[in-house]
């Protein structure tokens, strides 16, 4: 998540508290089902009801509300701000078939069996603590003959990639470790998938790309990153607060430069129930 420096209280030592980067927040403000949900596009119908699980600013929730002019779509989201955000979203939109609460994915148990034709997750599975508890709520909410996707990280690379960059990329899977959560999680989502209890023949596995190439998205993007992992891991007491400088000072120094970029690796699943 992108946060910034925000001078509400001092603070004796260490990064000072957070909060979203307006420029971030305008960054995945331009998610859209027609990209970040191409595998799951085709299969919405005009009637559906739709679960966007882990729905964050609301972006791709409408985009699917949109596509479902005679049906419904709920937005969820376990963190208050995402909620207020998307709720703002849809209301700004006038979009009246569209819901927004907030909800943890592992428990569902407000959501009645067998209640949606479509359930959605973008970059959620990676960032809980039983991401196999999570599909299996999705799968028991989703109709029989349903369709679930979701799309989270699997691979990430820097260039230029200098020695404190390295100490981030090690620290995001030492963060990982300690928090329970799955660095990389893009790599075994059909796995899990298939332990909550969808058959094999009906996971669908495929990856796609994406890049930050432009000055612009470069600038935001180690805006974000200078606080994201950094200030996480040392409030969880995964690095030292040296270690927390030379973090930040890498994603700044990475930012300066005219040639760095970034590119990612997603594992896309599609899974039919």
């Amino acid at each position: 998540m992108a946060i910034k420096t925000q001078q509400t209280e001092p603070q004796p030592e260490g990064p000072q508290k957070t909060q979203m980067s307006d420029n971030m927040k305008g960054f995945f403000d331009t998610r859209s089902a027609a990209v970040h949900a191409a595998h799951l596009v085709p299969h919405i119908k005009p009637n559906m009801r739709i679960l966007d699980v882990g729905c964050g600013y609301g972006s791709i929730t409408i985009d699917f509300a949109n596509l479902v002019p005679k049906g419904s779509v709920l937005g969820i989201d376990a963190s208050d701000s995402m909620v207020k955000y998307a709720e703002e979203a849809r209301s700004a939109g006038s979009i009246s078939n569209m819901e927004v609460r907030k909800m943890n994915a592992m428990d569902l148990h407000e959501l009645e069996d067998e209640s949606f034709d479509a359930v959605h997750a973008h970059q959620v599975l990676l960032h809980v603590t039983d991401p196999v508890k999570a599909l299996r709520e999705m799968r028991r909410v989703l109709k029989p003959g349903g369709v679930l996707a979701s799309r989270d990280m699997a691979s990430l690379f820097l260039y230029p990639f200098s020695d404190d960059l390295k100490l981030v990329y090690n620290m995001y899977e030492k963060l990982a470790d300690a928090t329970g959560t799955n660095s990389w999680g893009g790599k075994r989502t059909h796995v899990w998938a298939h332990e909550a209890g969808f058959d094999l023949e009906k996971i669908e596995h495929t990856a796609t790309n994406w890049a930050v190439t432009t000055r612009k998205e470069v600038r935001i993007w180690a805006e974000s990153s200078e606080e994201g992992i950094p200030k996480a891991a040392f409030e969880a007491g995964c690095a030292t607060e040296e270690e927390y400088d030379l973090m930040r000072t890498a994603w700044k120094e990475w930012a300066m430069r005219q040639d760095s970029w970034m590119g990612v690796l997603d594992g896309l699943i599609l899974c039919r129930k």
